[in-house]
């Protein structure tokens, strides 16, 4: 630093730690994950069936056993 005093920084601890503490990169990961804006949504029905929408809001279903 400044000082000439040695810091060791342990980015890759630093991250797991604050992932496992529920810290803010774990927030901003589960954001990430749940926020759908700005991103296709494809979904499984549990019938075969799949449906994807697109972020332009198209909706296409097709059937996963026919294609």
């Amino acid at each position: 630093n400044a000082n000439g005093d040695t810091i060791t920084i342990d980015v890759v601890g630093d991250v797991v730690t604050n992932i496992q503490n529920q810290g803010d990169i774990y927030n901003e990961i589960i954001n990430l994950i749940t926020n759908t804006t700005g991103s296709d949504l494809f979904v499984d029905n549990g019938d075969g069936t799949f449906t994807h929408t697109t972020v332009n809001g198209d909706v296409i279903t097709f059937d996963a056993n026919t294609t």
